[in-house]
């Protein structure tokens, strides 16, 4: 609907939810989509919604999602620069299913990860050492939103 407002959940660890507000009451079909800089999609989540008065009866709606934005995150990668081998500390709020989606700075897809990763603290050792010099970005995807990492990779002569 063009009269839709939209306010975005805070990054900075705040407790509000992301609220769309002025649905009418009823069913409605929602995609909601993650995009980078560049509005490329990361991913997308849709899903049918009914919606009634959840403000408390003062006339307003307003549509309210799960907050799962902090289900997967990079807490190190190390050694920062890497040789031979690379070590992602990754914590998850929950056992989750993973996937690690490791790219160079052309933005092509060098490697993928499949996990199963244990609710807190995991470390995921990588071998780098036939990957090419140069910056490698990570995508950490689970059931939440995306986490991010980046580490460099430099040749041993």
């Amino acid at each position: 609907k063009p009269n839709w407002s939209v306010a975005f959940e805070c990054l900075d660890n705040c407790a509000n939810p992301l609220v769309v507000s002025g649905l009418g009451a009823g069913s409605h079909f929602v995609e909601i989509k993650l995009l980078d800089a560049n509005w490329g999609e990361i991913c997308k989540k849709e899903q049918t919604v009914n919606v009634s008065n959840f403000n408390g009866g003062n006339g307003s709606n307003a549509l309210r999602f799960e907050n799962k934005r902090q289900r997967l995150a990079f807490d190190r990668i190390y050694p920062n620069p890497a040789k031979y081998w690379v070590t992602l500390e990754v914590f998850s709020k929950e056992d989750q299913h993973a996937v690690l989606d490791f790219y160079n700075q052309q933005g092509q897809a060098i490697h993928r990860l499949e996990l199963d990763l244990k609710k807190g603290r995991n470390e995921v050792q990588l071998d780098v050492s036939e990957w090419r010099s140069g910056t490698y970005n990570v995508i950490g995807r689970g059931d939440g939103l995306p986490a991010y990492g980046r580490f460099l990779k430099v040749w041993e002569e």
